[in-house]
């Protein structure tokens, strides 16, 4: 039996408390990244989710391999690893949203999970429901970190088809 040593964790509202920045989210055009750039700007002053960070910990420690798949723009790449750094998050891997990249979270990290390989991942954490979701439909364990019910009206919390439903 080949063993899965993959362990994939979301960054923004899972390893990092955003919420001092839930104001910059776009209004509109929630499949365009660039409309995300202020709220993905203002990551370098959230606070860490101690509890989730020591679990990750926890996991590099006895050997899995660490990858974070952020929605998370790559234009904040320098910031997001200072902010790792910062707060002593081990990782193998960090990928993010290319800036061109207009595909839906669940597209994005659907297909960055399918490179990863299926089946080396052992589980994922995330705090979206509709991507855990996702991961659970391929075949993925994904523990949801959190619940947003006083946030449900923000756009991080929906799946893009709810905020283009939304929007009309």
């Amino acid at each position: 039996m080949n063993r899965k040593t993959v362990i994939v964790w979301d960054l923004d509202g899972t390893l990092a408390d955003g919420k001092h920045r839930l104001h910059l989210l776009p209004t509109k055009d929630h499949n365009k990244t660039e409309a995300w750039r202020p709220f993905n700007l203002a990551s370098c002053d959230d606070a860490p989710i101690w509890d989730n960070i020591e679990l990750l910990r926890a996991q590099a420690t006895v050997g899995f391999h660490i990858v974070i798949l952020t929605g998370r723009s790559d234009e904040a790449m320098q910031m997001t690893k200072e902010w790792l750094a910062r707060y002593y998050v081990p990782y193998n891997r960090l990928i993010m949203r290319g800036q061109d990249d207009n595909r839906t979270d669940i597209e994005f990290k659907g297909d960055r999970l399918r490179q990863i390989g299926l089946h080396n991942i052992l589980c994922a954490f995330d705090d979206l429901e509709h991507v855990v979701k996702s991961f659970r439909s391929l075949g993925i364990t994904c523990h949801q970190v959190t619940h947003y019910e006083e946030y449900e009206k923000h756009a991080h919390v929906k799946s893009q088809e709810e905020n283009e439903r939304d929007s009309k």
